[in-house]
């Protein structure tokens, strides 16, 4: 499992930032950033850690590693739930797949997982503008 530090490192480095690029993003100071990322500091505030992730473009979940679902998977499919475990989908991306899923007929929601996975890479690369 991948240390804070080390999620943080490969999300600055695929957005293809510097360290002073994220420093001057999140407010948090370059030698912090440094720190956390080496591992020489492991526990950042809460404030720390959403501006970090804001910069980044994800959610302190995501951040941590936690799989979280939306507070509302009651109206989930159990294939999206299983693919959000299964793929660690992101909860704001969560979200949008289970609209997508209210608007749509019965035989749509009964996608299997790996659809769900496929439609969410699909929606992240637009919303990435990739």
């Amino acid at each position: 499992m991948m240390s804070l530090g080390e999620k943080i490192k490969k999300r600055r480095l695929e957005l293809r930032l510097s360290l002073d690029e994220l420093a001057q993003k999140s407010k948090v100071s370059k030698a912090y950033l440094s720190q956390l990322e080496t591992g020489k500091s492991e526990r950042p505030s809460g404030k720390v850690l959403y501006n970090i992730a804001a910069a980044l473009g994800i959610s302190i979940a995501d951040l941590l590693g936690k799989k979280l679902l939306p507070a509302d998977q009651k109206d989930m499919p159990d294939n999206l739930k299983k693919a959000a475990v299964q793929y660690n989908i992101p909860e704001n991306y969560l979200k949008i797949l289970l609209a997508v899923s209210m608007r749509t007929s019965k035989k749509e929601k009964e996608l299997n997982p790996e659809d769900w996975f496929y439609l969410y890479e699909t929606i992240k690369r637009v919303k990435e503008g990739k």
